[in-house]
């Protein structure tokens, strides 16, 4: 046996721990790296939006829009608040103010009345001196009774009626509310009857009414150039425009109305048979004319004339719309009205 035939039981065993050492080498290094896996550190996860947090999403963003939506709700609302607040003030001021200058034009024209009575009168014996009394406390600060009146001692005067015809408010200024008024006046001197229009103007200030200017004499005719009212007299434009009715219908309604207005005029006490309405009382009826008859929404509508008359001899023309329920020759009268 050669020397490398030769059996070593050392070299075996060296040998098989050799190999030993070999193969628990790598069981060493794998272990280190799962370690070096655990200490590695972890990435950046991303999960997937779940609808749970769309949902949160959206009621944020709606209730953010809620709350924008409600502060300008708000600020718009105090914007028209704001606004109708002062409408209703400003409203109010124009009312108060309407109403006072209706209350101040009203006891300025009183007051010019007043002065105009005596403006026109002067009774026998009466002096210069007892006028310039009576008129001075009308008189607003340098208007004097030389600047309104010259008469002769002697005349008499008296007034029959004075009206005031119009009125018109003059720019509102420092010293309180001025009107303007007409007045129609008729007087007689010297047993003689005249009719005058006045145009006086005053003032009004603490309730105190003041003659500004001495009265304004008017002519009480038109100018030649002035065209005056040139309407026509005629009843078509307030006939009721309705259905016309059939001739034998027609008959019997104008039948009708003819007693009814005989009723209606002497306030006969068969009156409450065909009709609710209280008479006139009249002595006497004529002449009565039916002059528009139609149907209209369900009833009829006469349109009539007549003349009647309180003593013999003495005759008015009037007018009535009557409103008539009713057919087949039964009818009711449900009301009487001027047209």
């Amino acid at each position: 046996m050669s020397e490398t035939d030769f059996f070593d039981p050392s070299a075996l065993q060296g040998s098989t721990q050799g190999q030993k050492k070999k193969k628990e080498k790598p069981k060493k290094e794998k272990r280190s790296k799962k370690k070096k896996k655990k200490k590695e550190p972890n990435s950046l996860r991303f999960h997937p939006v779940t609808v749970r947090q769309w949902l949160t999403y959206f009621f944020y963003f709606t209730f953010l829009v809620m709350c924008v939506v409600s502060f300008l709700s708000y600020s718009r609302m105090n914007q028209l608040a704001h606004i109708a607040a002062t409408g209703v003030q400003e409203a109010k001021a124009v009312a108060e103010s309407t109403l006072e200058a209706t209350q101040e034009g009203d006891w300025s024209r009183h007051v010019g009345e007043e002065f105009l009575t005596h403006y026109f009168t002067i009774e026998e014996g009466t002096s210069r001196s007892d006028l310039e009394q009576v008129l001075s406390p009308y008189l607003a600060q340098g208007l004097s009774m030389n600047d309104l009146i010259q008469f002769s001692v002697g005349n008499t005067r008296s007034i029959q009626s004075i009206q005031a015809i119009t009125q018109k408010e003059k720019e509102a200024d420092e010293i309180g509310f001025t009107f303007e008024t007409t007045y129609d006046v008729v007087f007689v001197e010297r047993e003689q009857t005249n009719q005058v229009r006045v145009s006086l103007l005053t003032n009004i200030e603490n309730g105190e009414v003041k003659v500004l200017q001495p009265p304004s004499f008017l002519s009480m005719t038109f100018s030649e150039n002035h065209e005056g009212n040139t309407a026509k007299a005629t009843i078509d434009p307030f006939l009721t425009e309705g259905e016309s009715l059939e001739e034998g219908e027609a008959a019997r309604v104008v039948s009708f109305i003819e007693d009814f207005l005989t009723l209606y005029v002497q306030n006969d006490p068969n009156l409450k048979l065909v009709s609710d309405v209280a008479g006139v009382g009249a002595d006497q009826v004529r002449n009565i004319q039916v002059l528009n008859l139609v149907e209209k929404e369900g009833q009829l509508i006469a349109e009539t004339s007549f003349q009647l008359s309180f003593i013999e001899g003495n005759f008015f023309t009037s007018t009535a719309r009557l409103t008539i329920s009713g057919e087949a020759g039964s009818y009711f009268v449900d009301s009487v009205t001027p047209f």
